[in-house]
């Protein structure tokens, strides 16, 4: 049975048939052909002439049906596919029922039409956040989620599963952590069916407190005098962890003092005195210093913490770094290599190669013998190895062991891109005998660098030399000066020729059979064979005007050598030999400035060089205010003789710190005007600890490093009826309560196939029967 369904305005006619939707491109052709068909049928039944009324109807459809193909009519028919299944398997959706398989299959069986195909997919947190990415296209999706995520642009009809399990989850929290001059506020959460203790840190007194089942609290706490950071946290277990606790780091105020870090001697009035080790690990305290001095300071003795906080100082925090020379400073300090290097202006090595240095361990099968902490062959790599940090880093190195024939390591790299191999490579393993002789011949018939090539040897001197004469003239042809550290006690006649060879080319022999010291041995041997570390002898500074009263045109009698790097501004030199030396440097450092001195000058000629480069405190007509939680809200306020300072343009720049590398490019972002003298902006928090600007200009208003807070999928648990609305009804599909039991009914895309063939095929059929039956008068 044929009936009518709709009728557009546009012309497009559309009836229903039970094979499917009907529908006709050319509706004037319907209209027309229908007419003809009807006019003939009429004419064929009321005509006078005999025939049979089967004939008569026979031929009257097959006009109506040829009419009718005048309208190009098309059945369009669905085209079953499979349904997305899409499960969220973020850490907010741990407790739903969806989480266990077989709930899983028996919901999904429940909702799907039966035989209907499917295909699950897990989504759950990209980065920070939860990301729900579906595929662009007509096919139903049915989503098991808590939609706490950003809610894609455009979807399928999207099916959104409710969970009970999610409706009032056993979630408690501290949502928000705030500081309102010197108190803390903290807003806290219990979700959860029993009692839970809010613990605080920081605080001057009653550091607990109880929050009540199904309550939200507002809790206030004076700051304790000295506190460096405040932590607010639930106690007891739930399900999310991730959102029981909230940090906030009090920052001092930035540039208000100025530290001496130093061993031996008392800082200047105005100056907090630091040892090196003393350096503050918590890097918002490093935002107090308008200064950091360096006085004679080892890398040792600061440590690795020590020089990255320096260097983030500078570079991150826009602080200003004086490095003094001395004794335990630059080459003599270790600095070749570290940190502590790469902030100077000034390079603790020269920029171009001066040797080449070959490093050779004894890998014979002698060298497998055990002693404390390893085989004598992994003590004596490690001793060559550790040469590295001492030796200058774009002189050339090889580095090598040897038995029966030698296996390079490194062949003429610089020092410091083998500082960065792993080494020894793997399957290096003592074996064989200790034939040193060719292995040095083979090094001195190398091809002349034109450097000074400078060996060293770590053997336990059970070596094969060969014709010792020989050897020392192949060695002078190669122009090799030998060292050997002998690390066995062994009593062999090889001993007395390693001397007599040492001897000859003027290197250095020692003997020691502590493994424990073979590493600094080596170093003190290839020390002597370094450049000349410390320059004895005075020689007048010749400095420009800013520098020139501050060092007092002093003439040093022992300072270090050093050389200035690219790009750094040469304060200060002296005439050594012919050549000038540098003496004073100073650089920009990412937004710090560092300013290093080859020499110890008087404490206070060393403040007063420290005075060219302070940071200034922040204009004390701005003011402020961090409001830290799940989001960030910064607010400045301006006040300059009484009255606000309005149509500013101050900004907020967020960098990343990363736990070693210097921080990531920042972020900016502007404040509003939102009063007379008041700026704001309110932005999602920073997930991992940042460094907070606030600038007005180029002018500092105010620092602060921010804790990072918890990833946003944990400010709110539990179900989000809003945002499953609002994705349901984006793409046509609906919210699934769980008390619904039948199937969804699904809406396929569909394609349309041309009827007019078919309908015309079938008219001309009933005219052929029927005039078949007429004539044969049937």
């Amino acid at each position: 049975m044929i009936g009518v369904v709709d009728a557009m305005a546009s012309a497009d006619f559309f009836i229903a048939i039970a094979a499917g939707p009907l529908e006709f491109g050319w509706t004037p052709g319907v209209f027309a052909g229908a007419a003809l068909g009807a006019v003939a049928a009429v004419t064929l039944w009321r005509r006078k002439a005999p025939s049979p009324w089967i004939a008569r109807a026979l031929l009257a459809g097959g006009m109506i049906l040829l009419g009718l193909a005048l309208g190009s009519p098309r059945i369009r028919l669905s085209d079953p596919g499979e349904v997305r299944v899409f499960v969220d398997v973020s850490a907010s959706t741990r407790t739903a029922s969806w989480r266990e398989e077989s709930a899983l299959n028996r919901r999904i069986a429940e909702l799907l039409p039966r035989g209907t195909r499917y295909q699950i997919e897990m989504f759950g947190r990209d980065g920070d956040r939860t990301v729900f990415s579906p595929p662009e296209g007509p096919d139903p999706i049915l989503l098991f989620s808590d939609a706490r995520f950003d809610l894609p642009q455009r979807t399928g009809p999207t099916h959104v599963v409710i969970d009970p399990a999610l409706d009032a989850p056993a979630d408690a929290a501290v949502r928000r952590l705030r500081l309102e001059g010197r108190e803390a506020v903290i807003e806290v959460h219990n979700g959860s069916a029993e009692p839970r203790t809010l613990s605080l840190s920081g605080v001057d007194a009653a550091p607990t407190e109880t929050i009540t089942p199904g309550s939200r609290r507002v809790v206030r706490r004076a700051i304790a005098p000295g506190a460096a950071r405040v932590t607010a946290r639930v106690e007891g277990d739930d399900p999310w962890p991730e959102n029981d606790a909230m940090t906030m780091d009090l920052t001092p105020t930035a540039y208000a003092e100025r530290w001496w870090v130093s061993s031996d001697r008392a800082a200047p009035p105005g100056y907090r005195i630091l040892t090196p080790a003393a350096l503050p690990a918590n890097l918002p305290a490093w935002l107090a210093p308008a200064v950091v001095v360096l006085d004679n300071v080892s890398s040792k003795t600061i440590g690795p913490v020590g020089m990255m906080n320096v260097e983030r100082y500078a570079r991150d925090f826009g602080g200003a770094v004086l490095i003094l020379g001395g004794d335990r400073a630059f080459s003599p300090g270790g600095y070749e290599g570290t940190i502590l290097d790469d902030v100077s202006p000034l390079a603790s090595s020269p920029p171009l190669p001066a040797a080449q240095w070959i490093l050779l361990v004894d890998a014979s099968g002698s060298m497998q013998r055990e002693s404390p902490g390893g085989s004598r062959f992994d003590l004596a790599a490690g001793a060559a190895l550790g040469v590295l940090g001492s030796l200058p880093g774009s002189d050339p190195v090889s580095i090598g062991s040897f038995s029966d024939r030698i296996d390079w390591w490194v062949i003429g790299k610089s020092v410091r891109e083998a500082r960065a191999i792993a080494l020894p490579p793997a399957g290096i393993q003592p074996r064989g005998p200790t034939d040193l002789g060719p292995a040095l011949r083979q090094i001195a018939r190398q091809e002349d660098s034109g450097l000074a090539r400078q060996a060293l040897v770590i053997s336990d001197a059970q070596a094969r030399l060969g014709d010792i004469a020989e050897l020392i003239d192949t060695l002078h042809r190669g122009r090799l000066r030998l060292h050997v550290l002998q690390v066995g006690d062994d009593s062999t006649a090889s001993e007395a020729q390693l001397r007599r060879l040492v001897e000859a080319t003027g290197g250095s022999y020692r003997k020691e059979l502590s493994p424990r010291r073979w590493a600094q041995e080596a170093r003190l041997m290839l020390a002597q064979s370094s450049p000349e570390r410390m320059i004895e002898g005075s020689a007048p500074i010749h400095a420009d005007s800013g520098l020139a009263t501050a060092l007092g045109r002093a003439t040093p009698v022992r300072w270090n050598r050093t050389w200035l790097k690219p790009r750094a501004m040469l304060l200060a030199s002296a005439a050594v030999q012919g050549e000038k030396v540098a003496v004073a440097g100073r650089w920009a450092l990412g937004a710090g400035e560092v300013m290093a001195v080859a020499l110890r000058p008087e404490v206070g000629t060393g403040a007063a060089l420290a005075e060219t480069i302070a940071r200034r405190a922040r204009d004390p007509r701005y003011h402020v205010s961090w409001d830290t939680g799940s989001s960030l809200t910064v607010r400045l306020d301006t006040l300059a003789d009484g009255e606000p300072i309005n149509r500013l343009a101050p900004t907020l720049e967020l960098a990343m710190i990363e736990p070693i590398a210097a921080t990531t490019a920042p972020t900016t972002y502007w404040l509003e005007q939102t009063a007379p003298g008041r700026y704001e902006v309110s932005i999602d928090a920073p997930r991992r600890s940042s460094l907070a600007s606030v600038r007005v200009g180029d002018q500092l208003a105010d620092r602060k490093v921010l804790s990072g807070e918890y990833p946003p999928e944990f400010d709110e648990i539990g179900n989000d009826y809003a945002a499953m609305r609002r994705l349901a009804d984006s793409g046509g599909g609906s919210v699934i309560q769980p008390t619904q039991l039948e199937p969804i009914r699904l809406h396929w895309p569909t394609h349309a196939v041309s009827a007019a063939p078919t309908l015309a095929l079938l008219g001309t059929l009933l005219m052929a029967i029927g005039l078949i039956v007429w004539r044969l008068g049937v």
